[in-house]
């Protein structure tokens, strides 16, 4: 099972495109953190997770007219793996979510 929930906060404007086909796909980055007390010095502390995120469909166009950076959402979706080479001929990669359903939590 490929499932994945989080709460955070959008990083970027929401980018709109509109494939060939007439679907709708949109494209942001997104950013929740944990916070947690360090072992060491008792501290509480905060680490923050960014990555990026896609919405398909009208659930993109209610997104992109909905939010903009800053906004809080929550998400529910699965977490897939881009690979591609870069101009230099080094494999790269980065987890994605593909967003199932959001929330608007503000």
């Amino acid at each position: 099972m490929n499932k994945c929930i989080f709460i955070g906060r959008l990083t970027r404007e929401i980018e709109l495109k509109y494939l060939p086909s007439g679907q709708a796909v949109a494209k942001t980055g997104f950013a929740t953190s944990k916070k947690y007390k360090d072992k060491t010095t008792g501290e509480t502390k905060e680490k923050t997770m960014f990555i990026d995120i896609v919405v398909w469909a009208k659930s993109a166009e209610i997104l992109h007219q909905n939010c903009k950076k800053g906004h809080k959402i929550g998400i529910v979706g699965e977490l897939e793996l881009d690979q591609w080479v870069d101009n230099d001929g080094n494999k790269r990669s980065k987890h994605t979510i593909s967003v199932e359903s959001f929330e608007f939590l503000e």
